[in-house]
């Protein structure tokens, strides 16, 4: 009974008094018995919340016994040539913009008076419509500005002249485009992204290592599809 003992005194923060430990006892008692009960008439296999939980608590078991070894210089500098990309410093730009909703005729002769107007020194902050996420972008990547715009309106934004005003479609209605910095995307290193590629290595050798494991549990078993 030391284990309910020293459950007791982590749930207690102190020694538990010889009435408490007698209670924790038959609780102990009580809860093992309709544990062992319950699995002899085969409530873990009927109620699905048991059977994962069951399955949970195995998986976790697995997971523990794990023995992931320290990923070498060469390990790391494969993984990293493996998967260069994923450690790139994509290019991003700030740009302001003014819209209109809608891409019909009257949207286009708006946009059109909008652009004239910016050309006579029109302050941007005071033309068009309201856009749900402002009119100043900064350091935005292009990959998440073609999400968030479409395709359209991202390709060729890094190499639009500097401080000059151009018109783009998005899937949202028309933009009058200013780009006013870009930040040249640059190449991985691993010098620098040494942390994130030994992260990324560990975790795919530990899945692979529970792959391998749950696979012999497999082998153990007749597995029957009906």
């Amino acid at each position: 009974m030391g284990r309910v003992r020293v459950q007791a005194e982590r749930r207690l923060g102190r020694a538990p008094t010889a009435a408490e430990l007698d209670a924790e006892i038959a609780r102990w008692i009580d809860e093992e018995v309709l544990f062992r009960e319950a699995v002899a008439r085969g409530l873990d296999r009927d109620d699905p919340v048991i059977h994962k939980r069951i399955a949970d608590r195995m998986m976790f078991v697995l997971e523990q016994a794990l023995i992931v070894p320290e990923p070498t210089d060469a390990d790391l500098q494969a993984w990293f040539e493996r998967h260069r990309e994923q450690w790139a410093q994509p290019a991003r730009v700030d740009f302001t913009h003014v819209f209109v909703a809608g891409t019909d005729a009257t949207a286009t002769a708006r946009i059109g008076e909008l652009q004239t107007a910016l050309g006579s020194g029109g302050v941007a902050e005071r033309l068009g419509d309201l856009f749900p996420g402002g009119r100043r972008y900064r350091g935005r990547k292009l990959a998440d500005l073609a999400l968030a715009f479409g395709d359209e309106f991202a390709d060729g934004l890094a190499t639009q002249p500097l401080g000059t005003w151009h018109r783009r479609t998005s899937r949202h209605g028309l933009h009058l485009v200013r780009v006013d910095r870009v930040e040249a995307g640059r190449a991985a290193e691993l010098a620098t992204a040494r942390l994130d590629v030994r992260k990324s290595w560990l975790e795919d050798r530990r899945a692979s290592e529970l792959a391998t494991a749950m696979q012999r549990l497999r082998a153990r078993w007749e597995i029957v599809k009906r």
